[in-house]
């Protein structure tokens, strides 16, 4: 499978998305059921870091998806973060934040899975 998505933590605060080799948006859709699932499981507010670090390259439409996306998350959602960012990647959160304004505190870019995680911890509310 081209995109797994499990908890990244054993207090169930963060669920981790890997992306690695080719990718396609019925993966991004199939990981968005299984990510939506397991943050209904839980009562409070988890994370989100959707990792790149193994991932190949973007699939044609990704802006478009990927604003569809986070517009699509659940409110129980308290932050996303991208690791292992492309200058692409880069490119495209600073897009998503400039067309949703307000969201800036809801949005990371990083560079590694472990730079996502203290990130995390660094702006929890």
């Amino acid at each position: 499978m081209p995109i797994t998505v499990e908890w990244d933590d054993e207090a169930q605060t963060i669920v981790r998305w890997d992306f690695v080799g080719r990718w396609n948006f019925d993966d991004v859709k199939a990981a968005l059921e299984k990510s939506v699932s397991l943050r209904k499981s839980i009562e409070g507010k988890s994370s989100v870091i959707l990792n790149f670090e193994r991932s190949e390259s973007l699939p044609m439409g990704a802006v478009t998806q990927m604003i569809q996306g986070m517009a699509k998350m659940p409110d129980k959602r308290e932050m996303v973060v991208i690791a292992g960012s492309s200058g692409l990647l880069k490119s495209l959160a600073a897009i998503y934040l400039k067309v949703r304004r307000g969201q800036n505190d809801k949005l990371g870019v990083v560079d590694t899975l472990e730079q996502a995680r203290a990130f995390i911890v660094q702006n929890k509310g």
